[in-house]
């Protein structure tokens, strides 16, 4: 099993990230390089990838690295809460039910995929059958 390298360099250099600090990437980022070789059927871990897929890979992982640390700061500060909506007027938090049909790991996945989609939607690995360039 090969692992996608994704330093901070690439992350403020090649994809323009701001959001991360260089310990929030090192935290975050592989469990999302994980939820990514997911997406993409563990194709990223058992294939040599082509210059422009490993392009599309590594900037899906910083995508889903911010959304895990924001998620991450969001629960630090409502103790693990999932916030619904916060009014700027005063200080007013609503936070959200859990009984709705998703659980918070489920939705915040979905929000991860829906992410990393867009930067892997040109590539062939999202393609759930055999695929012969791999």
């Amino acid at each position: 099993m090969s692992r996608v390298d994704v330093d901070y360099q690439y992350y403020a250099d090649v994809f323009k990230g701001n959001a991360l600090t260089e310990g929030d990437l090192k935290k975050h980022g592989r469990r999302a390089e994980f939820i990514v070789n997911r997406m993409t059927y563990g194709r990223i871990h058992e294939f040599e990838l082509r210059p422009d897929d490993l392009e599309a890979v590594k900037a899906a992982i910083c995508a889903v690295s911010e959304i895990l640390a924001e998620d991450h700061r969001q629960k630090e500060m409502t103790g693990g809460r999932l916030v619904k909506s916060v009014n700027t007027d005063g200080e007013s938090v609503t936070y959200a039910d859990t009984s709705d049909n998703q659980s918070p790991e489920d939705a915040l996945y979905g929000k991860c995929c829906s992410e990393a989609r867009l930067y892997l939607e040109d590539t062939t690995l999202l393609y759930p059958g055999v695929y012969y360039d791999y």
